[in-house]
């Protein structure tokens, strides 16, 4: 296996790996929240979800990258 074949292997688990905790924070219904400097909740759940789907793309891209 090159380096390559690799690296596209961890990227590829990665993504299944985000795309599984997407999965399970969209079945159900909790939500996320911080607590900001000043005390107050801040909800934080729309950015994580965001966040995630912007890192299952980059890891398919990285991933599509490897190819040969």
């Amino acid at each position: 296996m090159s380096n390559k074949d690799g690296l596209r292997e961890y990227f590829l688990k990665r993504k299944a790996e985000n795309e599984k905790q997407l999965q399970e924070m969209l079945s159900s219904k909790f939500r996320i929240y911080q607590r900001a400097a000043n005390g107050n909740d801040v909800e934080i759940t729309d950015i994580t979800l965001d966040s995630l789907r912007r890192a299952i793309k980059d890891y398919q891209d990285a991933a599509d990258m490897m190819k040969d």
